[in-house]
């Protein structure tokens, strides 16, 4: 359809954005002078800025200094731990933040998402055994393989796309002991069989080497921390192709003045010269709601450069989600979910400093 036409059929409908640049979070660059036509909920056209011939009744958005990115994805965040009450505040905090989709591993009620302003998934509960990990929610840990087949039955039939399975506890037992796993082989294989067999993910909370061997042997899908890792078993990952959710800022917090903040720069290292797939997670609840910033900082302390933390919120998630081709991108028929952040160049912009402007369905919700 020609562009005189869409303006004409959805003119009271139709914002012209205009910032200093947008960008291709795949190719890792920023295009200036670019601007994108928002049809509805939906990219119309994306162009040189001086291509656009403004009609009446568009509404037409400068936004100086300002590059725009493609809302960020939060792959690892716990929404009700900040109350039950206060999910629907804790969302908007995080659509203030430039954060609009999240995937919330543990405790988000799956009958609370169609009430969030942000889209979001969950898993609802933890699967683990009785006294590990994750048994801190109140809901009851399956034991044996056939209760855990029936949980994660449950959890699918009300609707989940991915579960969320505790196999170790945290760096400092992994470390301690670093063959200690929590549940059996028999009882993950149950859960990833049917999550899979349903086209659902799984995500396990997998830190010791032993439980990370136990993940990839199940066909785990993604770890939701860095796991401890050498060479070898990072490259086992990649040729797995398991995705890893780091975490970062969390587990610098955990390892602060231990004896193994070490141990994690060198996990780290060997996930990044393995090139393993990285989604951007910042364990929002056990860390503060709204601070992407944060968790970009410390990706940044262990190494991974503002390119790929930029793609680890965008394109990287949406492919890891299995979400339409268009989403996590500024391109014609993309979701209009967008994010302007203050800067010019990739290192500002990665840093996720308070944005300037956020779009949520072609809906303006921040402008400043």
């Amino acid at each position: 359809m020609h562009l005189s036409l869409i303006a004409v059929l959805f003119a009271a409908d139709t914002t012209l954005l205009v910032p200093a640049g947008i960008l291709d979070p795949d190719a890792g660059r920023i295009h200036p002078d670019t601007a994108v036509l928002v049809v509805g909920d939906r990219i119309a056209r994306v162009a040189a800025r001086d291509v656009f011939r403004p009609t009446e009744g568009w509404r037409v958005v400068e936004l100086p200094g300002v590059v725009l990115v493609p809302g960020l994805i939060d792959a690892h965040t716990h929404l009700a731990l900040g109350g039950l009450d206060k999910i629907s505040a804790t969302a908007t905090l995080m659509q203030r933040s430039g954060v609009l989709m999240v995937q919330d591993l543990g405790g988000l009620p799956l009958d609370s998402l169609a009430r969030l302003p942000i889209l979001a998934r969950s898993a609802g509960a933890w699967l683990g055994r009785p006294g590990g990990t994750c048994d801190f929610s109140g809901t009851p840990m399956p034991l044996g393989a056939a209760a855990f087949a029936q949980a994660a039955r449950g959890l699918l039939s009300a609707g989940t796309k991915i579960l969320k399975v505790c196999i170790s506890s945290w760096w400092a037992d992994a470390i301690a002991h670093p063959d200690s796993v929590e549940i059996s082989r028999e009882e993950l294989d149950s859960v990833v069989r049917i999550a899979h067999g349903a086209h659902a993910l799984v995500a396990a909370h997998a830190v010791s080497a032993a439980s990370v061997k136990l993940a990839l042997g199940a066909g785990v899908d993604a770890l939701a921390h860095l796991p401890l890792v050498d060479r070898q078993l990072a490259l086992t990952i990649v040729a797995r192709g398991m995705t890893i959710y780091p975490t970062a800022g969390s587990l610098i917090r955990a390892a602060s003045g231990t004896p193994w903040r070490d141990r994690v720069d060198s996990a780290a290292a060997a996930l990044r010269a393995a090139h393993a797939e990285i989604v951007f997670g910042t364990d929002a609840g056990a860390t503060p709601y709204g601070r992407p910033d944060l968790e970009a900082r410390a990706m940044r302390t262990l190494g991974w450069g503002s390119a790929e933390i930029l793609k680890s919120a965008t394109t990287s998630a949406t492919r890891h989600f299995g979400l339409v081709p268009a989403a996590g991108r500024i391109a014609v028929g993309s979701p209009a979910d967008l994010v302007g952040f203050p800067g010019a160049t990739l290192d500002e912009v990665a840093a996720f400093p308070t944005p300037r402007f956020v779009m949520r369905s072609g809906r303006i919700e921040v402008q400043n």
